[in-house]
């Protein structure tokens, strides 16, 4: 068995923080503007990452609801030509015999009526 050999250690090399976690970690011998630098860095770190996660979110959910639309147009756009084809079917019913029939009467006289305007260029100058 070998005997173990006694180290010296110097005073100086006590005071080193190797052995022992000091106060602090390493920003017990970071300077006050390196502090700044380092809780600026993590606080925009941390900050992008949540705007990156919610932008992620918000895209994810506006492509849903876009197909959702989607569907909802097709479905009424089927509406309004099913619509339409009643719409003319029962407009080629309509004839001048069905419309006297009804109670209609052909015009015998056009009147048109125009409204005086209140402002002309005639007035403004």
């Amino acid at each position: 068995m070998t005997r173990r050999r006694n180290n010296i250690v110097s005073q100086d090399q006590g005071r080193l923080p190797f052995g022992s976690h000091g106060k602090g970690g390493i920003l017990a011998y970071a300077t006050p503007f390196e502090r700044g630098v380092l809780m600026f860095s993590v606080s925009a770190f941390i900050l992008s990452v949540v705007l990156y996660m919610y932008f992620v979110m918000a895209s994810v959910a506006h492509v849903a609801a876009r197909g959702a639309l989607e569907q909802d147009v097709a479905l009424l756009s089927a509406d309004v030509a099913q619509l339409e084809s009643q719409y003319f079917a029962q407009s080629e019913g309509i004839t001048e015999a069905f419309a006297r029939a009804h109670g209609f009467v052909s015009i015998s006289k056009s009147a048109y009526v125009e409204r005086a305007s209140l402002v002309t260029l005639k007035d403004s100058r």
